[in-house]
């Protein structure tokens, strides 16, 4: 044999005892790390079985990278997907590159990821979380961000160079074919370093789409425990945040987006090998910006000497957390303007005083928070002339006074038309309430589908709105033939009370109505859902019946995310001053992903009207929801929605059962003048039945408020004590 073939013939078989032994030290690392897994997470069972070396061979070759050039500290020791024809293909690309890279005048921030994209391109590693082996790919917005932004100039004559040299791989500069990252969608791809995102450390929200975020949330929205970052089990992976990989606490299952792998925030992987990885419950942070202006500025009860300026909050004024509002002033022949305030936040009205009679003022608001002043909205105003009371005396209160006086004398000679305009004044003052604050919707862009459900009074639709853009599902509501005129104001009432709660994700809120002509129409957010009373009731039916088409049963952790959603709506109610009076299952509906949204507010009086509430003679109460100071003497306050809250949770526990089912009416009343309760659902824990019992409270002080339960409720949730 020649002793050339003897060399390669020797250093082929070192190659081999190398690659067969570096082979063994990572089956066996693998080993060990499965076994650390499984020890550190008991009975942890893989989404996916674990890759066999057999497998991981046929599709991958172990490639040591030796030379000197680009790739050198980002391809060392690994499997690279593919074959010798992939490692002898790569490296005749590095070295082109090589070769060219001094021609194209690349720049200091291209250079860097250009050459880590291009050698993790040429060697893609082998990736093996999944149930296969398959290539680890760069992902497309980190092609995209070199392509657009660091390396545009120089990209642009690699392009050119490489539509006529054979020596460039054309593929690689074309980003469409590359994989969008998504949190931990597997296979998963490579994320540059280099791109911009808005690291800003933060704990209790996230700024941008929350890569700097380093709060100690480590629960999914779905109510499921956070995998630990460092865990292969029950899912394998490749992405370690930052901060995990230098931190020393192996406990490190927090909420995180590495790389801004996911575009809407943290997340993690879950303990779930049902559910590779799901985003957190964690709220964005606002905006470090000036904030929006007030809106609807207006100015009422104009006199000689005063008049009221009002306005409202900007739509968004709580998340760019506006401070005050400064009210300047200017008159007609005044140069610049004055500061008349500077109000808090929660102020919408100011008096403006000292004024002079016929004169024009210009008024000027703006916002303010930390980030500084909104641009202004501008109000001008002129006063009453000083004689104005006087010309209106003679010219109008005289003739009008003389029209009074006739109108009477005839009601009393002829009677009827007397009634007929009494009737008439009376549906003027009726549609008076009915100019709010919501959008109004022409009836022929509102479609009626299914009925969804109806009470005693009203029905509830599915409905279609259409505008310019299209058509988005909704929900509509709207009272029954026969209604009376009481049950008209109580749906005004409704509508009007939406309108101040304003937006929540925990609230059933206001799309907008119409209110002019007969039936109105309120369009509300839809429930894909439905109603918690009927899902509550579907899940406690019997198992054996209808399996194929019996929905998922809620679990414990379930009835505890809709609990702590009702109370953060209930919470938002309290917030805005509001009781709403008849909180029951049948009155909280679920949205498509089971999030819980109170509704029904036609039993709710906004408590700023008088400070006290008055029974509705003739009405139908809901007794057994109702507090006991309730039921004895008509009170209505935040306590009094905190007990009904208690029954709520009685009947999620108890699967949807009808509270006091042995009693009717007065029984009931007497039942809990007893000191008697309801009783302990079956499988209700007993810290649950106790926070039941604390909300049944005969001393409304002793009940917990709304945001105590919700911190309970959260609490639970983190420490799954559910």
């Amino acid at each position: 044999m020649h002793p050339g073939n003897r060399e390669e013939s020797l250093s082929r078989r070192i190659s081999f005892i190398a690659y067969m032994f570096v082979t063994l030290i990572l089956e066996v690392s693998a080993t060990n790390e499965t076994s650390v897994n499984m020890n550190n997470s008991s009975r942890c069972i893989q989404a996916v079985p674990a890759v066999s070396a057999f497998s991981r061979n046929n599709s991958c070759i172990f490639y040591e990278y030796t030379l000197n050039g680009f790739c050198k500290g980002i391809i060392t020791s690994l499997y690279v997907f593919g074959d010798q024809g992939t490692i002898k293909y790569g490296e005749i690309q590095i070295k082109s590159l090589e070769s060219f890279y001094g021609l194209f005048d690349i720049g200091e921030k291209c250079g860097p990821p250009l050459i880590d994209l291009y050698c993790r391109y040429h060697f893609p590693s082998c990736d093996t979380t999944l149930e296969k082996p398959r290539k680890r790919r760069i992902c497309q917005r980190s092609c995209t961000y070199l392509m657009d932004v660091l390396c545009k100039r120089e990209l642009e004559s690699v392009g050119n160079v490489a539509k006529t040299a054979p020596y460039f791989d054309l593929g690689m500069i074309n980003c469409s074919t590359y994989p969008v990252a998504s949190g931990g969608n597997g296979p998963e791809c490579y994320q540059s370093s280099s791109l911009p995102d808005d690291d800003t450390r933060s704990t209790d929200c996230y700024h941008g789409i929350g890569v700097g975020y380093r709060g100690n949330v480590n629960v999914t929205r779905s109510g499921r425990s956070c995998q630990r970052w460092t865990a292969q089990c029950p899912h394998r992976h490749w992405r370690i945040p930052e901060d995990v990989d230098k931190s020393q606490n192996d406990s490190n299952n927090m909420c995180r987006n590495p790389d801004g792998s996911a575009p809407d925030g943290p997340w993690c992987y879950t303990t779930d090998p049902n559910l590779r990885w799901e985003y957190c419950n964690i709220s964005q942070c606002p905006p470090r910006e000036k904030p929006q202006p007030p809106e609807n500025v207006r100015a009422a009860d104009v006199q000689k000497w005063y008049f009221v300026l009002t306005w409202q909050q900007p739509k968004y004024g709580v998340y760019y957390q506006i401070d005050n509002f400064t009210i300047e002033r200017k008159k007609e022949t005044a140069a610049s303007f004055t500061v008349l305030e500077t109000l808090p936040y929660k102020k919408t009205r100011i008096n403006v005083k000292d004024l002079e009679p016929a004169t024009e003022y210009t008024m000027r608001l703006s916002s303010n928070n930390k980030y500084g002043r909104s641009s202004a909205i501008l109000l001008k105003q002129t006063t009453l002339p000083d004689k104005f009371l006087l010309k209106l005396m003679v010219t109008i209160v005289l003739p009008f006074g003389l029209a009074i006086l006739f109108i009477t004398i005839v009601c009393i000679k002829f009677g009827p038309p007397c009634k007929s305009n009494v009737e008439d004044k009376s549906q003027i003052e009726i549609e008076l309430p009915l100019k709010g604050g919501w959008r109004e919707f022409p009836r022929l862009h509102i479609q009626l589908e299914v009925k969804l459900g109806q009470g005693a009074f009203g029905e509830v639709y599915k409905g279609e709105l259409k505008n310019e853009k299209g058509a988005i599902a909704c929900a509509v509501k709207k009272l029954k033939e026969g209604a009376t005129e009481l049950e008209r104001r109580d749906l005004i009432n409704e509508l009007n009370i939406m309108v101040t709660v304003g937006e929540h994700p925990n609230i059933v809120s206001l799309l907008g109505a119409c209110t002019a002509g007969e039936p109105i129409l309120v369009v509300v957010r839809l429930a894909e859902n439905g109603c918690l009373l009927d899902r509550l009731k579907e899940n406690r039916a019997n198992p054996y019946v209808n399996v194929e088409n019996k929905k998922a049963s809620f679990t414990e952790t379930d009835k505890v995310m809709i609990a702590r959603d009702v109370t953060n709506g209930m919470l938002h109610l309290s917030s805005k001053v509001c009781v709403h009076r008849d909180l029951a299952a049948r009155n909280v509906l679920l949205d498509k992903n089971n999030v819980a949204m109170v509704s029904d507010f036609g039993m709710s009086r906004d408590i700023y009207e008088s400070g006290a509430y008055e029974h509705m003679s003739g009405g139908m109460l809901p007794v057994r929801w109702m507090a006991l100071e309730s039921i004895e003497d008509f009170t209505y306050n935040v306590k009094t929605d905190v007990w009904a809250f208690g029954v709520v949770l009685w009947e999620i526990a108890s699967g949807g059962k009808m509270p006091y089912s042995a009693l009717k009416g007065l029984e009931i009343l007497d039942f809990l003048n007893s000191g008697q309760r309801l009783k302990q659902p079956e499988g209700c824990s007993d810290d649950t039945y106790q926070m039941m019992a604390s909300c049944w409270k005969q001393d409304p002080s002793q009940r917990p408020s709304f945001g105590e339960l919700v911190k309970i409720f959260d609490q639970k949730l983190q420490t799954k004590s559910v």
